[in-house]
């Protein structure tokens, strides 16, 4: 069950689906909660896919939730972009200009220079050595340690 408000900031129950999200009453938006340590916590926090989230906090607590989450998500992309056009058979020239088409190439020929960059390369292989020796594997799912402490808090 999650709570929404509309532009008045009157409070109504949703029962709602992450597909729910993008059909909302216009106006109407989904209430974001954050714990003491501003983490999202609560139902909300797996909805934050749809554009019409209200949070609850000041404007600088939702904007460095925001910022988290994109950096986040930007490093997945980025990882994902590397593992899709990266080969190891092709030469850097090869590689540059086998550039996305979503990608400017000037920022691809960049990103390009810094994978293939020595010091990347070590970090790289230090960071997959690190996680490789990590013995206690993450059950936890895509719930947050924030979410997990809050429920725990209120049961």
């Amino acid at each position: 069950m999650k709570c929404g408000i509309d532009e008045y900031e009157a409070s109504t129950r949703l029962h709602l689906l992450v597909k729910d999200v993008h059909n909302l009453p216009e106006g109407l938006r989904i209430v974001v909660n954050f714990d003491k340590h501003h983490a999202v916590i609560g139902e909300a926090a797996r909805l934050l896919a749809g554009a019409r989230i209200f949070f609850k906090v000041s404007d600088n607590l939702a904007k460095r939730f925001l910022l988290q989450s994109l950096g986040k998500k930007w490093r997945e992309h980025r990882i994902k972009l590397w593992n899709d056009f990266y080969d190891p058979r092709l030469s850097k020239t090869e590689i540059i200009n086998n550039a996305p088409e979503d990608i400017a190439p000037d920022q691809w020929a960049l990103f390009v220079e810094y994978r293939l960059k020595l010091e990347t390369q070590k970090l790289c292989k230090r960071n997959q050595e690190i996680r490789q020796k990590q013995i206690i594997p993450h059950t936890s799912g895509a719930k947050s340690i924030a979410r997990r402490m809050a429920e725990l808090v209120i049961n």
